[in-house]
């Protein structure tokens, strides 16, 4: 009994496999009928009237087992069939830079250009742009691989800095450094090339490419002469209180003496009475020595005619006018003349 009931169970399921099967490929085939004319398919399809499918027109694909060629594999973008990467018929299948191998029918890298490195010199590298060898970085054909401060030394194949020009200090003088903005040597702080990189108290020493003081110029009292200090102002060496440089440095009626570089008074002027004669006195307006009022220093000073200037050293009328023609005995009782030792009278 339990046998004949295993026996009828199997059967219903064998009996409901397979009208789920019939059902099913008949769902299927009512789903796989979604067309009935070409305008229910794609561009690139056709509607096959058979069985209401669209299939790929001819010279279309759906997939890449439409191709015949092995080479070859179905667009997605187009639905036609086109040459797998690398594979071809003829150059135009090919990039500008490779060529058809007819025998391969593979795309081969053209004469003159490059897949890798592999195929440059050690200097140059594959260009992935234009699959031309050039240059590597810093290395050169000529003068167009390089700056423009730089030109290519063709044995090297390398840019070096041009007549002028630097790549780092070594390329500069020891005072200098290398401006790595323009590429041009600068001279350090402290040091010149030129006048110009000096201030107007110092001239650039060409030897040590040091700014030293010009000689018109100083820096401290050492500097100067003993009758001389250095104004800080304008570095010049400047007289001290009581001394002179040159007659500038002294009055309108004063000289400048260059062996004790002091002011001293010019002939003709003074500076007080003990530069005068003893009839004078120093007017110290112009500096210029004047009679003293009822003094003389010669017979034209005295007013009378029958005068004359006494100028006899310790005479008591001394520097004044007295009578011509006085009495006498001696010359000494004539200042300013002789005596007349016939007539003892002072000559006039």
């Amino acid at each position: 009994m339990t046998l004949e009931v295993d026996m009828m169970k199997g059967f219903h399921a064998l009996l409901l496999a397979v009208i789920g099967g019939i059902l099913l490929f008949g769902c299927l085939q009512v789903g796989a009928k979604p067309c009935r004319s070409d305008a229910d398919c794609k561009d690139w399809q056709a509607c096959n009237i058979d069985n209401g499918q669209c299939v790929a027109k001819a010279g279309f694909c759906s997939a890449d087992r439409d191709c015949g060629a092995a080479n070859q594999q179905c667009s997605a973008q187009t639905h036609a069939c086109v040459f797998k990467a690398g594979f071809c018929a003829s150059d135009y299948d090919c990039q500008g830079w490779q060529r058809c191998d007819s025998a391969t029918g593979a795309c081969t890298t053209g004469t003159g250009y490059c897949n890798d490195d592999s195929g440059c010199e050690v200097w140059k590298a594959c260009s992935p742009q234009s699959h031309n060898c050039v240059a590597r970085p810093g290395l050169c054909v000529d003068n167009y691989d390089c700056s423009s401060w730089q030109n290519c030394n063709v044995t090297l194949h390398r840019c070096v800095a041009d007549t002028g020009f630097c790549e780092g200090d070594l390329q500069c003088g020891r005072w200098e450094k290398c401006n790595t903005n323009n590429h041009l040597c600068e001279v350090k702080a402290g040091f010149c090339n030129n006048d110009l990189q000096c201030d107007q108290f110092h001239r650039c020493n060409y030897q040590t490419h040091e700014c030293d003081p010009k000689s018109e110029y100083c820096f401290d009292d050492t500097q100067c002469s003993f009758y001389q200090f250095c104004e800080v102002a304008s570095h010049l060496c400047k007289a001290k209180s009581g001394y002179c440089n040159d007659a500038r440095d002294c009055a309108s009626w004063q000289d400048c003496y260059d062996v004790t570089h002091t002011c001293v008074t010019k002939s003709g002027y003074c500076k007080d009475d003990s530069e005068c004669g003893g009839w004078q006195t120093c007017d110290l307006g112009s500096h210029a020595c004047r009679a003293k009022t009822g003094f003389c220093g010669r017979n034209e000073d005295c007013s009378e005619p029958a005068e004359l200037c006494d100028l006899s050293p310790g005479s008591p009328t001394l520097y004044h006018c007295i009578p011509r023609g006085i009495p006498c005995q001696s010359n000494t009782d004539c200042p300013g003349s002789a005596c007349d030792l016939i007539n003892h009278r002072c000559r006039g």
